[in-house]
């Protein structure tokens, strides 16, 4: 593996100088110096007029050139990962916003750091692309086309080609699962070094296939990361997670801090079995009064206006979750349960360990609100809602007009 740096820009062989490839996402300026360190495995660039770059983690080249270009014969390959480490970050000193005032380098991203190669396009499949882009122009400029139709098949075909990244911890549990984007030729992928979280509240039903938000920050230790093309291809990689070593914090600390976390979703998955009972009750009333279509005016009245009644009680409810919403004008948001529980997790994971006392109030603050709506809505499904299920299910009702 050789790097050339010119004065015009930075070139790369993977055979020993006989072939030379452009590094293409360096600029056209003038290489003064060069060097790898020795533990990062980082390309360190001199650059005249341009700064110091650093190309992060050149193990991929590495392997490149000792399997003679072989990796870039599969349609995909995981590359060895760095180990990734969970750092804490103070605020800068001084002015906080002096926007392109400040002479300062840019922090590498946190997370495990991962490269793959995704295989090459073939000839065939460049001319199958640009073919259905030529069909597509052509027949979206007729009249009449069936844009739904079209945005369906995009739908299908996005859900069929969506990669995947499992990880799993020592035991072969599988911690997390994310969707990521993996393409032909290199993709550099981050994992935030986080399990699966549990979603908040949510008005709008959640998609079937929607990744599940980020939970605790996992322990440290070595995990497994599979990658899923296609649902037929599969490559792992290995990744060694470590705490941040300028901290004293214990394993145990660490434990402790996860466990007041993990109090703190048992709310939110609670919330959201309620939330769900909720959009049901929806969901039933209008299916209820599609089905009273038929039924005598007086009839149809009472189990309507019911319903219209219900559906506000719902909708007062969904407020205290997640806030009012679509307000019109200055208005001031009231207090409500997702509030209260970023305010906990935010309070939860500012100090290592054990929750602090104000963490500790953040928490009480959420059980109460909580206590208190959840109560709530189990007195409504046990009376109100119970009242018109009975008188719904009383009725005799026919489906068709004679």
């Amino acid at each position: 593996l050789l790097f050339l740096g010119t004065d015009k820009g930075l070139y790369v062989s993977i055979d020993l100088g006989s072939n030379w490839s452009k590094w293409k996402n360096f600029p056209s300026t003038s290489v003064a110096d060069l060097k790898i360190h020795p533990r990062e495995g980082d390309l360190i660039i001199g650059t005249f007029g341009r700064a110091a770059w650093i190309m992060d983690d050149i193990r991929p080249l590495r392997e490149m050139a000792r399997s003679n270009g072989n990796v870039l014969k599969k349609d995909l390959h995981v590359f060895d990962a760095p180990d990734s480490y969970q750092p804490n970050y103070r605020s800068v000193d001084g002015t906080r916003f002096g926007a392109d005032g400040y002479f300062m380098g840019e922090n590498r991203r946190t997370g495990a750091m991962v490269s793959i190669y995704g295989g090459r396009e073939t000839e065939d499949e460049r001319k199958k692309a640009k073919d259905e882009k030529r069909k597509k122009k052509k027949k979206e400029s007729k009249k009449g086309t069936d844009k739904k139709e079209d945005t369906k098949d995009k739908k299908e075909k996005k859900k069929e080609f969506k990669p995947k990244v499992h990880v799993l911890n020592s035991l072969g549990d599988t911690i997390r699962t994310f969707t990521t984007k993996i393409d032909t030729g290199f993709t550099r992928i981050y994992w935030n070094n986080r399990m699966d979280g549990t979603p908040f509240p949510n008005r709008k039903e959640p998609k079937e296939d929607a990744d599940l938000p980020s939970g605790n920050l996992v322990l440290p230790g070595t995990y497994k990361l599979v990658f899923v093309k296609n649902d037929s291809l599969k490559d792992s990689t290995n990744v060694t997670v470590h705490t941040d070593p300028r901290l004293e914090i214990s394993l145990e600390q660490i434990k402790k801090e996860n466990a007041d976390r993990d109090e703190i979703y048992a709310f939110a998955k609670k919330g959201n079995e309620r939330m769900e009972r909720l959009r049901n009750a929806q969901k039933s009333i209008k299916l209820i009064d599609t089905w009273m279509e038929n039924a005598e005016d007086s009839t149809k009245t009472k189990i309507t206006d019911q319903g219209k009644e219900l559906n506000k009680s719902i909708g007062k409810f969904m407020d205290q979750f997640t806030g009012l919403e679509k307000q019109k004008g200055y208005f001031k948001q009231p207090p409500h349960f997702n509030q209260f529980l970023w305010g906990s997790l935010r309070r939860a994971s500012a100090a290592d360990g054990l929750p602090d006392s104000a963490a500790s109030a953040e928490k009480l603050k959420l059980e109460r609100f909580a206590e208190m709506l959840f109560n709530k809505i189990d007195s409504f499904f046990e009376e109100d809602w119970k009242t018109y299920r009975e008188t719904v299910e009383a009725l005799q009702t026919p489906l068709f007009k004679d």
